[in-house]
């Protein structure tokens, strides 16, 4: 490949599934970011991207320089952050995470671990029911991506019971999650329970409790909710 440059504008697609938000990424117009595309597309002699639904997905024919890309753009920026001073600029870190987790977990432990944060500038946002990247660099979601070039950890378990208000006897009906959910175990508690559909569906584990405690009704809810 004669223009290594062309990779940013291949991760840039990848991470982001739009040419307008690989553009905002780049700091560049999406026809660039088209033209680049292109170019790389003649070199390969095939397409390096396949228009889907869900945004362009990477060919087979990218993958690997896909992933070759972005192990040694991790180094560069790991290479570089060891060797400025304590006077730099921090690195910005866009962080998309479930708003449960952000509230309960992420900012509570910036408490205890916040020296960990030295040197960077998080920018942390709500993100539910969405695939890939997007605009983020890291994101914490519930279920495994179905679709996106990523690379995937699981960082840990979020047990979900559920629950019965107290004092309050066998509610027949409950409240669920929005219907993207229904495959996930913890939304199956109130499928395997009522053996219908949730009366109400809301798209958060705090809106599913306000929703559900004032009629009785049974939510699933993570355990450390209360």
């Amino acid at each position: 490949m004669e223009n290594w440059d062309d990779l940013r504008f291949l991760v840039a697609l990848a991470r982001t599934g739009t040419m307008k938000a690989a553009a905002l990424m780049l700091g560049t117009n999406t026809a660039t970011v088209s033209r680049r595309i292109d170019r790389l597309s003649e070199t390969l002699g095939e397409a390096a991207f396949i228009k889907t639904p869900g945004g362009w997905q990477p060919s087979e024919a990218v993958k690997g320089l896909i992933q070759i890309a972005q192990t040694f753009d991790g180094q560069i920026q790991t290479a570089l952050h060891s060797r400025v001073g304590t006077d730099a600029a921090p690195v910005p870190l866009r962080l998309g995470s479930v708003p449960f987790i952000a509230r309960n977990i992420l900012i509570p432990g910036m408490n205890r671990y916040g020296d960990l944060l030295d040197g960077i500038e998080l920018h942390l946002t709500d993100r539910v029911f969405k695939d890939g990247l997007g605009d983020h660099d890291i994101v914490i979601q519930t279920n495994r991506p179905a679709e996106g070039r990523v690379v995937t950890r699981r960082v840990g378990r979020l047990p979900v019971r559920l629950y019965r208000p107290a004092g309050v006897p066998e509610p027949k009906n409950w409240a669920g999650y929005s219907a993207q959910m229904d495959d996930m175990p913890f939304q199956k508690f109130g499928f395997d329970a009522f053996g219908k559909p949730p009366k109400i569906r809301v798209s958060s584990a705090d809106a599913i409790i306000s929703v559900a405690r004032p009629r009785g009704w049974r939510p699933p809810c993570p355990t450390s909710s209360g």
